[in-house]
């Protein structure tokens, strides 16, 4: 288990993660312009998949030492130094012990995905800059209802090693790959596990760059029926031009294609792993789906990306690298296990007031009402919720 230094609020991704809850400004007394009702919501909602992600473990796993119960429930809820809240950007919190799961934490992995996109996005202005071009690469294959996630993603990474290694693969002038796992679930197929991949190539033009992976859609699919999967070829393998990819790309762009698996929507009707984490707060055989994907993703990686495409990230830092902004003090905490279960309330207090004696002043009164986290509402009072997202929320309360 790793330990976080600093906490990074990140508004402008919670945005992306929940967009019902994009809601705007919360008036003219917060203490920074771009913290959001969005962001608020998302990090309560957060909380709230917190400790449904805790439950779930404490009865598969508990919270023995090891144990991935133990790992992620010590998660904020441990501090291995004196903790402090500081303001930066936002508030935040400064000694406590963090999971670094970023497949199965709601903080750790959206903290991550942020991180990660603008990695990529970075590297991708850089090869733009040089001239490069960008294809998005998908990689999926045939799988129906009842197959083990574990099995699928085995051969889902057997069916990759084996193209890379082909002649055709070799023969493509790559100057930057990452590739990341995405997996949703669905009522009728069930798993669907995937590779995105951000392909960088020293190509003419974008249909010079499409074309240049066109032969690995028949590679591809050799791979999958040697190991005994079926998929058509226009199913099982796509390519998209990094400028032009479709509504679904544009929308999130191909970075947040590539990183963003954590903590956005699934589209086609599956699921990610957060919805049906939600739908576990009422229907156990959720719980069970949810304990299946913990299990397959353990010691599986999210994002992986080669040596060139990280030389790419670096020559965008070193260029675009800005001085960070000298957080505020505001106060310390003697005993975090006294105040724990309001530490979001806390951090709400401390972005309420722009007047630091006003802000602790704020903070006392959060940290001694009755309430905790888990009294805040996960929406906007006011607002219309759509029926999914309502339904969704409604059983974090127990």
């Amino acid at each position: 288990m790793k330990v976080e230094k600093k906490e990074a609020f990140q508004p402008e991704l919670r945005a992306k993660e929940n967009p019902l809850f994009s809601m705007g400004g919360v008036g003219a007394n917060t203490v920074h312009n771009n913290y959001t009702k969005g962001a608020k919501f998302s990090r309560r909602l957060r909380r709230a998949r917190q400790r449904v992600v805790r439950k779930i473990l404490k009865a598969k796993t508990g919270f023995a030492k090891g144990s991935l119960g133990k790992q992620i429930g010590s998660c904020r809820e441990v501090n291995f130094t004196d903790v402090e809240m500081l303001r930066g950007e936002a508030a935040y919190y400064q000694g406590l012990v963090t999971c670094q799961n970023f497949w199965l934490c709601p903080f750790c992995s959206a903290k991550r995905a942020e991180q990660r996109r603008e990695e990529v996005n970075g590297a991708l202005a850089v090869a733009r800059q040089d001239g490069k071009q960008i294809v998005l690469l998908t990689f999926t294959m045939q799988h129906r209802r009842g197959e083990q996630l574990a099995e699928l993603l085995e051969v889902l990474q057997s069916a990759y090693s084996g193209m890379r290694q082909s002649p055709q693969f070799r023969k493509i002038q790559f100057c930057g790959l990452a590739r990341a796992l995405e997996l949703t679930w669905g009522e009728a197929n069930g798993w669907h596990p995937h590779f995105h991949v951000v392909a960088i190539l020293d190509a003419e033009s974008p249909e010079a760059a499409l074309e240049a992976v066109e032969p690995l859609r028949a590679v591809w699919v050799d791979r999958l029926q040697r190991r005994g999967r079926d998929g058509a070829e226009d199913r099982a393998f796509d390519a998209r031009g990094g400028s032009a990819a479709g509504d679904y790309i544009t929308k999130w762009g191909v970075a947040e294609e590539l990183t963003l698996s954590g903590v956005k929507e699934a589209k086609n009707g599956g699921l990610s792993q957060w919805d049906f984490l939600d739908r576990a707060a009422q229907e156990p055989r959720f719980a069970e789906i949810w304990w299946e994907f913990a299990q397959a993703t353990r010691g599986k990686r999210l994002l992986q990306m080669n040596e060139d495409f990280k030389q790419l990230a670096s020559r965008f830092e070193e260029v675009a690298g800005e001085p960070e902004v000298e957080p505020e003090f505001v106060m310390d905490f003697e005993d975090w296990s006294a105040v724990k279960d309001r530490q979001v309330k806390m951090l709400e207090a401390a972005e309420s007031c722009a007047d630091i004696d006003a802000a602790r002043v704020a903070i006392a009164v959060a940290m001694h009402n009755r309430g905790t986290d888990r009294d805040l509402p996960l929406e906007p009072e006011g607002e219309v919720i759509e029926e999914k997202r309502h339904r969704k929320t409604e059983g974090f309360r127990d």
